[in-house]
């Protein structure tokens, strides 16, 4: 029995070691298991924290890029309205000088024709003139020839 109470005794032995290195295996693994939980915690930790932050960060920029896009819009609004006005302006600026253009072309030929009417009238003044001056000159020579009749 001596032998069989000495086999029984290592065996507790040899379970008893087991025991404490399954123990102490559980044990370290259950201090990795509480280390990669603790790791997993603080990554979902940061991985929230840098969502949030992404989060924030991109509404900022949304933000900032409707404002920007606000102002261009108005600016752009603006510049169409100056630059409108410009060619508004500048068209009433040319119906103004066509409307001179018109008018001194309208007088031009007024006068053109004014003054062909003259050249006419100038003409038949003349011919009358000239008339009047070989009539005269007629009468003239008639006058003479009788003086000089009378004088005979």
């Amino acid at each position: 029995m001596t032998r069989k109470y000495q086999l029984a005794q290592d065996q507790l032995q040899q379970s008893k070691i087991a025991y404490q290195e399954i123990k102490s295996a559980f044990s370290k693994c259950s201090l990795n298991i509480r280390a990669t939980s603790n790791q997993i915690q603080n990554i979902r930790r940061e991985n929230s924290y840098v969502k949030d932050l992404y989060a924030k960060e991109i509404q900022n920029w949304k933000t900032y890029l409707a404002t920007v896009d606000k102002t261009l819009q108005k600016e752009i609004q603006t510049t169409i309205d100056k630059y409108t006005k410009r060619i508004n302006n500048y068209r009433i600026e040319i119906e103004g000088y066509q409307q001179q253009i018109n008018e001194t072309n309208k007088s031009s030929r007024d006068l053109q024709t004014k003054y062909q009417q003259l050249q006419i009238e100038s003409r038949e003044s003349h011919t009358k003139t000239q008339n009047d001056l070989e009539a005269g000159q007629k009468e003239i020579q008639i006058h003479q020839n009788e003086i000089s009749r009378l004088h005979q």
